[in-house]
């Protein structure tokens, strides 16, 4: 693989370089205007899937094996939808707001995705 570097408009070094680093790099605030194939509305990841829970609430979203190799469980965009407006009430209710940060730790899960759609939903930024 060869090395890779974010576009100018993305970000830019800063300062000097750390021994034995690379140069510090600095996101840009509003690189470029963020425009959707879907429509302007669209423009992160909670508004990109509560589109989808709006438009196929019924259809299969996180899925979860019963037994080792057996059939799976579904839970529909609806109810992943409505769980994950819950756990954003709930991260609310510890004082997680709009642009904070929160942490998700374990094993990837349909629980694991769930919690970074609860947090999607409040404008937070999950950090695993």
């Amino acid at each position: 693989m060869g090395k890779h570097n974010l576009p100018s408009l993305m970000g830019h070094e800063t300062g000097d370089k750390p021994q034995g680093e690379g140069r510090l790099h600095q996101y840009n605030e509003s690189p470029v205007p963020t425009v959707s194939k879907f429509g302007p509305e669209i423009d992160n990841l909670w508004s990109a899937f509560s589109r989808s829970a709006s438009l196929h609430p019924n259809n299969k979203c996180f899925g979860r094996r019963t037994g080792g190799a057996g059939p799976f469980e579904w839970k529909s965009y609806r109810e992943v939808h409505e769980s994950a407006v819950s756990v954003g009430s709930g991260l609310a209710s510890f004082g997680v707001g709009s642009g904070d940060t929160f942490g998700v730790y374990g094993a990837n899960s349909p629980e694991w995705a769930l919690a970074s759609l609860g947090g999607f939903a409040r404008g937070c930024v999950c950090v695993p």
